[in-house]
């Protein structure tokens, strides 16, 4: 029986029936997918549908009239059931901003049972309304919560006083915690509000809106509304919201065999800086090592390509070296936009203990990170797709071959598949989650079928447009293997990697004594080479060496180490590749061992394509 190790994510996206809730609901607001859960709503002669842009959605409320049955407005949230919404414990985060001063009427986002006016009496929101008249009592923004219409069950904080001053024209992240026996209301981190009494106990679902409309609440227990009159626009934007109803985001793997490292945070930056993110650690080998990322950067453009704040961004630092922002080594929505890519970094690593950090800014989706690395380990095939497949019939799709020389081999498929792609835009009715017309892709490994809708497949009517990788670990034999992949609707690929653990295809060389009598440098081997060579460093004693590669016009190609080695012989490999991951050009290349003493020693080597 073939040993078989398989790694999934986003695997918590189940739907435990028609109509049943799902255990997380995020929209990141890319223009490209459709979320079948919402329901959009634009009343008023001159109100638009919200819409989605450039990473956001934008509800604007324009020219409201004061006599419009039953009012103006624009909003967005969950649709069903239609009384009620499907969160009795629930945790919300979304980051939004207000594009303009407020106007006369209500804005807000959060929790509340969907009764008809003038009731509501159970909701759990940040809300601002501005009224047009003398009485002032009317003009608040707040976070707050009630259980009933009286006055005696609103429990509330003041968001444009101390010491909760917020102006929600600047970018914010908003989160809700709804329990049964609490509520907690945080801004940016910090938290605003803490409910315990007079808790909401009945299920409500999550609401964006802006509108017309001004409340005031009339002892013991009525809540009036006015319906204003004006002219112009009052507009806020959503970036993303995420809500989260059970179990947890991160489904992170054990690491086995040659799979070093397998972290699956599929989670959203939510600080309001630049900083550290994650911090991961593994052990590594003495050898080649891939990194792989798949996440998603969004820019934010308005209708005029002008940002409406700054972009996403990670950075990566992989065993001490940094990979920089805004380059070609990050996620950098300046250059890549708003789309999800599977990113590959190659690295030799010694034996003992890596580390990688990852840092973020604005609002990332990090997906996961994978470490595979092996003592002669290498790529056997790595291609980006970035393609979807323009045909709704199930057909092989896609057919890779690959040769391996035997033993553990990793599969890292990266792709997405959506629900029911046929709606042109947001904004249809109740989804009943109907797998007849979704995207499917599944994968098959020589004779192993993985199947649609299971684990181990890219299901749409699980992901709604989310991306997610496949790991397969599998001992092969030596020789030809095939990978195909089967898809129905239209699925899409971003990456397929493949790495051997045996791959490295260098023939043996004679063992050198376990202390070198001297400061040597090896000749590469083999030379010419196609694919990857070994470099071998001898150090009497420990010290500090560094090891780079350079074009015969002097310049730095890649730098393979830059540290402290331990007396004795050490492996190095090199790939073909320079500092930003891209194969150089055939040629001549010189490859230099300087120790911390001054003293360099220089081989040259012919890399052909």
């Amino acid at each position: 029986m073939r040993n078989i190790f398989l790694s999934v994510i986003v695997s918590f996206l189940i739907i435990q029936s028609a109509f049943a809730q799902l255990d997380l609901k995020r929209d990141d607001f890319v223009n490209t997918t459709n979320r079948n859960w919402w329901k959009w709503h634009n009343d008023g002669p001159n109100t638009p549908v919200p819409s989605v842009n450039d990473g956001y959605v934008l509800f604007s409320l324009v020219d409201p009239v004061a006599d419009f049955d039953p009012y103006c407005d624009a909003a967005l949230w969950d649709g069903y059931p239609e009384l009620g919404g499907p969160y009795g414990s629930v945790q919300i985060t979304a980051r939004v901003r207000a594009m303009n001063p407020h106007k006369y009427g209500s804005r807000g986002w959060g929790l509340w049972y969907t009764e008809p006016f003038p009731n509501l009496q159970q909701q759990a929101w940040y809300m601002r309304v501005l009224d047009d008249t003398i009485y002032t009592g009317l003009d608040w923004w707040r976070a707050e919560t009630s259980n009933g219409r009286t006055e005696a069950t609103h429990h509330y904080t003041d968001l444009d006083q101390d010491p909760f001053i917020i102006d929600d024209e600047l970018w914010h992240i908003y989160y809700i915690d709804r329990q049964p026996g609490y509520i907690l209301f945080k801004i940016d981190g910090d938290t605003v509000l803490y409910v315990t009494q007079d808790v909401p106990q009945t299920d409500m679902a999550f609401h964006i809106w802006v509108d017309n409309l001004v409340y005031e609440h009339v002892p013991p227990d009525t809540i009036k509304v006015h319906r204003r009159e004006w002219i112009g626009k009052n507009d806020i934007v959503m970036d993303y919201v995420q809500i989260v109803t059970a179990g947890q985001l991160d489904q992170s793997e054990s690491p086995f065999q040659i799979l070093r490292l397998r972290q699956v945070p599929n989670e959203i930056y939510t600080d309001t800086t630049a900083g550290l993110w994650k911090s991961y650690s593994f052990s590594s080998p003495d050898g080649p090592h891939i990194v792989l990322a798949t996440a998603r950067v969004e820019q934010y453009l308005d209708a005029n390509q002008q940002p409406i704040s700054d972009d996403d961004d990670i950075r990566f630092v992989i065993d001490g070296t940094d990979y920089g922002w805004d380059t070609s080594t990050s996620f950098n929505a300046d250059a890549q936009g708003t789309t999800a890519k599977t990113m590959l970094f190659n690295q030799v690593m010694g034996a003992g203990a890596k580390d990688i950090m990852v840092y973020g800014e604005t609002s990332p989706l990090l997906y996961d990170v994978t470490v595979i690395g092996s003592n002669q380990g290498g790529v056997v095939f790595d291609q980006e797709y970035n393609e979807t497949k323009l045909s709704g019939s199930a057909e092989l799709w896609k057919e890779i071959t690959f040769n391996t020389n035997g033993g553990w081999v990793v599969v890292y498929v990266s792709a997405t598949a959506d629900e029911d792609s046929s709606p042109a835009n947001y904004g249809y009715q109740y989804s009943s989650f109907d797998d007849s017309a979704d995207d499917d892709l599944k994968l098959v490994l020589d004779n192993t079928d993985y199947g649609y809708k299971t684990a181990q497949s890219f299901y749409g009517n699980r992901l709604f447009g989310e991306p997610k990788s496949v790991v397969i670990q599998d001992s092969l034999t030596a020789g030809q293997h095939t990978l195909q992949l089967y898809g129905t609707g239209t699925p899409t690929l971003y990456r397929v990697v493949i790495f051997g653990e045996n791959d490295i295809d260098l023939s043996p060389i004679d063992e050198a004594p376990a202390r070198p009598i001297r400061f040597s440098l090896a000749q590469n081997y083999p030379n010419p080479f196609n694919g990857t060579t070994r470099l071998e460093v001898g150090m009497p004693v420990e010290g500090s060496i560094r090891l780079m590669i350079t074009n015969t016009l002097g310049e730095v190609v890649r730098i393979l180490h830059n540290g402290r080695l331990s007396a004795g012989k050490h492996r190095f490999f090199w790939n073909g590749r320079n500092e930003w991951g891209k194969t150089v050009a055939s040629g001549i290349y010189y490859y230099h061992l300087i120790n911390d003493n001054g003293l360099m020693l220089s081989k040259k080597m012919i890399f052909i394509k």
